[in-house]
């Protein structure tokens, strides 16, 4: 199995922070606020490729999972991935 670069995951970890940042720009509507986060993920799919785009993706969603209030309207933790708006 080939060794990730320390580049890859740098670029996976930057990639993990704007997707982050772009959940706080958004628009509230109802119980699930519209942001601008579908334009950022598909940039970062497009970016690093469906791997590392895919694992920026989980990373994002495991430290919102974890409690860290990455989601929109800096919310956070497992109970916000089963409600409405998950």
């Amino acid at each position: 199995m080939k060794q990730p670069k320390i580049r890859d995951l740098t670029h996976c970890a930057l990639a993990a922070a704007i997707l982050c940042v772009t959940a706080q720009i958004s628009v509230p509507v109802g119980d699930a606020p519209i942001t601008i986060q579908p334009f950022a993920l598909a940039l970062v799919g497009g970016v690093l490729g469906w791997k590392w785009g895919t694992l920026a993706a989980i990373v994002y969603v495991a430290l919102g999972a974890l409690g860290l209030p990455v989601f929109a309207n800096f919310r956070g933790g497992a109970a916000m991935l089963i409600g409405s708006t998950g």
